[in-house]
């Protein structure tokens, strides 16, 4: 009953905000959202979890959970390029808990017996895989970034504690990337089972599957440049022995 009643003074509380704070709040998701150490933190922090209790679709909620941790990412980046370690390792431990609900979202897909659905909870974990991946590349592209922007700022000390912090973001993105995985093979044995179908036909939809959400290349693009490419190769080819054979014919009249 309190639940209920916290979600809906959220709600109203969300609803009755002024349009340019909405609008501002949206800029500044996109440099991270409200930082740490804004008085506003908690609200946003809120909001998240509302956003998150009120998604439903186990998917979105995952990916969701993917998106938040993204903002957290860069609230740690900005933090530190501020100087403000402390509020650094506060957005650290804020993108753990929203990989951790990625983590419960991705847990409770499931195929509900039924192969049809068992095809689609795998596409979905897919898409879910592609989006941590993602992440986890972030993490290293920003910790690079930030370690050679800040090495000589600060101190032997500080640096240490930054590479705390971001060790322990690479860790939890790892561990959520592995997870991840887990449940994808999870779910394509289940669909084996309840599809009867050969190893090498589960194999080749999966495929397809990871190619459709982009989990992987599309290897089709590259067979048709390889195919131009040597059908240009060929017409050259072709043009150079013609020509040679005119040179040799041409020599052999003036002889």
């Amino acid at each position: 009953m309190k639940t209920r009643i916290l979600a809906l003074a959220l709600v109203f509380l969300v609803l009755s905000l002024p349009i340019g704070f909405a609008q501002t709040t949206e800029e500044e998701k996109e440099d991270g959202g409200i930082a740490p150490d804004s008085a506003l933190y908690g609200l946003d922090k809120a909001l998240d979890s509302l956003s998150l209790a009120l998604t439903f679709n186990k998917e979105k909620k995952a990916e969701k959970g993917l998106k938040i941790a993204r903002e957290r990412l860069l609230e740690v980046k900005k933090m530190i390029e501020e100087n403000k370690l402390e509020h650094a390792e506060k957005a650290e431990k804020e993108h753990k808990k929203a990989l951790e609900k990625t983590e419960k979202a991705l847990e409770e897909i499931n195929s509900n017996g039924n192969a049809e659905k068992s095809k689609k909870a795998v596409e979905k974990a897919a898409r879910i895989k592609k989006g941590i991946d993602g992440h986890a590349e972030k993490v290293k592209e920003v910790k690079d970034r930030i370690l050679e922007r800040q090495r000589e700022k600060m101190s032997p000390e500080q640096i240490a504690k930054l590479e705390e912090v971001f060790n322990r973001i690479k860790q939890k993105a790892e561990e959520t990337e592995d997870k991840i995985e887990t449940k994808k093979e999870n779910l394509e044995t289940k669909y084996k089972t309840l599809s009867k179908k050969t190893d090498a036909e589960v194999k080749k939809e999966i495929e397809e599957i990871e190619k459709k959400v982009g989990l992987v290349e599309d290897d089709d693009e590259d067979d048709d440049d390889e195919a131009e490419e040597a059908k240009k190769e060929g017409k050259t080819t072709s043009k150079i022995v013609k020509e040679e054979k005119t040179e040799t014919k041409n020599e052999k009249g003036k002889k």
